[in-house]
């Protein structure tokens, strides 16, 4: 906790704001320095930036330190609200250092940029929403957090309590293995009266599209005319009520009628302060009557149990043979096990089974992957090949199982191996040599000619 005690101090400003440097506005810059280090961030000033003005700014976390990525997404809603928009290129997941690298960051950012300390925010994806979250319990001056596909940190120090003030915006994919996840950090996050909203898509995991970052922001927008931020916008209040009011009716249209309820009783949450809203009470309490809703209700608690039921059957195994002294040999459980599970739910004829089914792979692709990188860092491939070998059950088609077990081979000095997995990523689609030449593990074979013969063959 006490590594980003820098940022705390930022916010009592101990460092002042001089902008020497000339950005231009509406671009997306990829690589400006950090003061005194050799790392960068990717910056966006929205076109009516003005420097002499207090600005709100949002600090973004990619979880692959993909600076101009995680900044483009917010793009949309820079320009709506005014944001400048920041995102490192160094904070990724599973590094140690992360607090160093924001300390100088924002060290930077608020020496550089006349930022508003009471509209400063804070969004990830992954574990870059983990990293969002854990940065704004730790200071206590952040004003919102954007946490895209997936919640909370599990550390005990980086979770949020009553004494926290920053409202809570999650977004999450219906096919998004920390769907649940999400729902249970809205749970959380209410019985510790922090101010939140989770909004949903039928994405996989993935950042969220620049539309739908733009919704979220806007209810940071309204918290923050709510706790005096900032001076309320009557004509965007209006707006955001009449985009919202179309989820509502949009999802009451395709029947889904908890989806329905779901986004009226938002529309309830932020604009009865403003608005009259008894049609949108009536129109909530006609759609619970009604058959239609109670059997969804239902047919959600069960599917909700039947996912957990089945996830603990594969993890159950994962964690088993993982754990033992001897790896299997042969995987004829695995195969047999995804094809059931896709067949059983995945091609499902109702949309909420076929969800069911995605999430459980999605949430073993994940397992196997993160595993992976924890049995590299303890330099144990042989378990590493073993989760990558189970991606290459879930994903046959794919180059990227191919490409990770070529690393492993690589590791290990099998030359025989590495090239028959290199060869095999190449068919499944595999076709730039950048992602050959960027990685390490390939260092011992540069000057092999059948490992060059491969590079030269590609793009």
């Amino acid at each position: 906790m006490k590594k980003i005690i820098v940022v705390l101090l930022l916010f009592h400003g101990l460092y002042g704001f001089s902008q020497e440097q000339v950005f231009e506005k509406g671009k997306v810059i990829d690589n400006v320095p950090v003061s005194g280090t050799d790392e960068s961030y990717a910056l966006y000033l929205p076109k009516n930036y003005d420097p002499n003005t207090l600005s709100s700014a949002i600090f973004i976390f990619d979880p692959s330190a993909q600076g101009k990525q995680g900044v483009s997404l917010f793009v949309e809603a820079a320009e709506r609200y005014n944001h400048i928009l920041i995102c490192s290129n160094q904070t990724r997941n599973h590094i140690k250092n992360n607090f160093d690298i924001i300390n100088r960051l924002f060290n930077t950012v608020f020496s550089t940029f006349n930022i508003d300390e009471n509209q400063v925010y804070t969004a990830g994806f992954s574990g870059g929403s983990r990293l969002a979250s854990t940065v704004a319990v730790l200071t206590n001056k952040i004003e919102g957090v954007i946490a895209c596909g997936a919640g909370l940190s599990p550390t005990p120090d980086h979770t949020p309590n009553p004494s926290h003030s920053f409202s809570y915006v999650g977004l999450v994919g219906a096919l998004d293995m920390n769907y649940h996840e999400m729902y249970n950090t809205q749970v959380f996050l209410q019985k510790m009266n922090l101010e939140n909203e989770l909004f949903t898509n039928d994405d996989p995991h993935k950042w969220p599209e620049p539309s739908q970052l733009a919704k979220a922001i806007g209810f940071l927008e309204l918290q923050a005319y709510k706790k005096n931020r900032k001076p309320k916008n009557d004509a965007l209040i209006q707006l955001l009520y009449e985009e919202w009011y179309l989820d509502g009716k949009r999802a009451e249209g395709n029947s889904d009628f908890p989806k329905a309820v779901e986004e009226y009783e938002r529309l309830k949450r932020n604009f009865g302060r403003y608005y009259n809203l008894d049609s949108i009470t009536q129109r909530i309490a006609r759609l619970k009557k009604s058959k239609e809703y109670k059997r969804q209700e239902k047919l959600r608690g069960t599917i909700e149990g039947e996912e957990e039921r089945v996830k603990m059957v594969f993890f159950d195994r994962f964690q088993r043979e993982i754990s033992a002294k001897t790896l299997p040999k042969k995987w004829k459980w695995w195969e047999k096990e995804v094809q059931k599970l896709r067949e059983d739910y995945s091609e499902a004829s109702d949309a909420a089974l076929k969800q069911l089914g995605a999430r459980v792979e999605n949430m073993l692709f994940a397992a196997a992957i993160e595993t992976a990188n924890n049995k590299l860092i303890e330099k144990d491939v042989e378990k590493a090949i073993y989760c990558h070998r189970l991606l290459e059950i879930f994903s046959p088609e794919a180059p990227y199982p191919q490409f990770l077990l070529a690393k492993d081979y690589a590791l290990l000095n099998d030359k025989t191996k590495m090239l028959e997995h290199l060869y095999s990523a190449k068919e499944k689609g595999l076709s730039e040599r950048k992602y050959i030449d960027g990685e390490d593990a390939f260092q011992r074979f540069r000057n092999d000619r059948e490992f060059t013969e491969f590079v030269n063959g590609l793009k």
